[in-house]
């Protein structure tokens, strides 16, 4: 066949196929129209979704359709969590040409979606004559309506909080704005999505708001997909604005950064998030040096996901941060963000860009951080001479015993049971009772000494971190923190109290940093008479 004909040949192919597609696609509409729209009109009068967090969620349509008569409704639901999804039948209400159908979804611990998830809904009406309609879409963003809740934005980082000054906004997006340069500059990238941050102002508020599967011991949670965070701060001052914020933020970037293409362990999230607080954990490294003590960490193919039970989760955050740590001391930063890049177009898993990243696996990173802890290792090494066969061990038959029957006359008589007795178990249970109560008191009493104890060395840490220079009074004009511990600095911005100008500071050098160029400020001016208990080093 020549060139030309076999080109006059398609051309005519290529007609007959679009003659048969038009009229299939003239054809199609009528028949769908026939068999799934109303014959008459419906006027939407009302369609609102009313939030109740944590709650319900209420979903209301208000329509007319005059001569006709809806025997039910269907509304199906979707949204960013699969918690909160599925189908339900309405039973309408009618008065007259007007319908209302009205549903009030019920929100417990196995179905409550996040504050930030969207959520996508449509009606579908149903007539006594079996014609049904379905109406168009509509979008709505959870969030916890009771509070009413102030914001503040700058570039892709959004504060939202309440009953607190305008001041404590400022200063936490301040906070969340440094940890974002911080934390994109050591990872290798940039924020592309808008990360919103809810601040609740006490632990009650955000326990309550936590959605399911959630353990009610967390400080913050970051959501995949909706690039929400959420988590709690006292005042100014909370250490959670210099752990937790930074923590969940390290979530966020990195999600933005992996877009959900590849399953990083948890042992690795969880590590590199504890690894850029800014004050990690002061349990963490007293729980990591026990469990290094009694060789009992947790092996890494356990840490896929991470324990509930509380005590076991801090041993977790700790040795997957410290051997995140240990990634970065041996390696350095820039391979873990080779490391980073690797997995981000999605082509490679996790362990796969870990071998060619570090030359080892998983099992093989675990056996050389073990050994490096001065640990049994955790691989047994291939055996270079050839194993003698293990003998096989003969099988004793068991010795059948005959029981043998005792004579009546030996038999024991049972003695009676007797009555059961009122005051020793109106006593038991009042003892029950109180025992209970006391192991309350005292779980509520040990997470306050815990916090305290997490605050005091918060300030500890502050203080000597940074230096003293003179104070404009024993209160902050700023965030009007009192002093307990003679530290001169402010707690907003960590910059000292002085009236003369000082405002620079610098790390000790003898302090043991996890990541040291995280301070890279000037040093205050030379005092004539220095603070004896701090040892600076020289003005560069």
């Amino acid at each position: 066949m020549s060139k030309r004909l076999a080109i006059v040949f398609r051309l005519h192919r290529i007609g007959i196929l679009l003659c048969i597609t038009l009229f299939f696609l003239t054809a199609a509409p009528a028949s769908v129209h026939a068999q799934h729209t109303v014959a008459h009109s419906v006027t939407v009068l009302e369609q609102t979704q009313t939030i109740h967090y944590p709650d319900s969620i209420t979903f209301t349509l208000k329509v007319r359709a005059p001569g006709t008569t809806f025997s039910t409704a269907w509304i199906s639901i979707d949204s960013d969590t699969s918690s909160f999804q599925g189908v339900e039948q309405v039973t309408p209400r009618t008065s007259g040409d007007t319908t209302v159908f009205t549903l009030d979804q019920k929100l417990t611990k196995y179905n409550m979606p996040s504050v930030g998830t969207t959520v996508e809904y449509h009606w579908e009406l149903k007539d006594s004559a079996n014609n049904s309609e379905r109406l168009p879409s509509q979008k709505f963003l959870v969030f916890d309506n009771r509070f009413p809740w102030q914001s503040k934005q700058e570039g892709n980082i959004q504060i939202k909080w309440y009953n607190q000054p305008d001041e404590f906004g400022h200063i936490a997006l301040q906070k969340a704005k440094e940890a974002e340069q911080r934390i994109c500059q050591s990872l290798g990238t940039s924020l592309t999505e808008v990360i919103t941050i809810w601040i609740y102002g006490n632990r009650d508020d955000f326990q309550k708001s936590l959605p399911p599967r959630i353990s009610e011991w967390v400080g913050g949670v970051t959501f995949w997909g909706s690039h929400e965070i959420m988590m709690e701060a006292e005042g100014i001052g909370d250490l959670n604005l210099e752990s937790t914020l930074p923590h969940e933020l390290t979530h966020a970037i990195e999600m933005n950064m992996l877009q959900e293409k590849v399953r990083t362990p948890s042992w690795f999230d969880e590590g590199l998030a504890v690894y850029h607080e800014r004050f990690p954990r002061p349990q963490y490294q007293e729980i990591f040096e026990q469990a290094v003590k009694e060789n009992n960490l947790i092996p890494l193919v356990e840490l896929d996901t991470f324990p509930e039970e509380e005590l076991q989760a801090e041993l977790a955050y700790a040795q997957s941060w410290q051997l995140v740590s240990y990634l970065y001391t041996k390696y350095g930063a820039d391979k873990i963000r080779a490391f980073l890049n690797e997995m981000r177009p999605g082509d490679l898993s996790f362990e796969e860009a870990l071998k060619k990243t570090f030359g080892v696996d998983i099992t093989q990173l675990e056996n050389e951080w073990h050994l490096s802890l001065n640990l049994p290792a955790t691989l047994t090494p291939t055996p270079t001479t050839k194993v003698k066969e293990t003998p096989t061990a003969e099988i004793t038959p068991t010795v059948q015993v005959t029981p043998q029957s005792t004579p009546a006359s030996e038999v024991t008589p049972e003695e009676p049971l007797t009555q059961p007795n009122i005051l020793i178990i109106t006593g038991g249970s009042a003892i029950a009772v109180a025992a209970f109560l006391g192991i309350v008191f005292l779980l509520a009493n040990q997470h306050r000494l815990k916090k305290k104890r997490e605050r005091e060395w918060f300030e500890q840490q502050m203080a000597s971190i940074f230096t003293t220079c003179e104070t404009a009074g024993p209160v902050c004009p700023k965030c009007g923190y009192q002093n307990r511990i003679g530290a001169k600095f402010c707690r907003l911005d960590g910059e000292p109290l002085s009236q003369s100008g000082a405002s620079g500071f610098t790390p000790r050098p003898d302090l043991p940093y996890t990541h040291p160029d995280r301070y890279t400020v000037q040093h205050p001016p030379t005092q004539e008479q220095p603070d004896p208990h701090l040892s600076l080093p020289d003005q560069h």
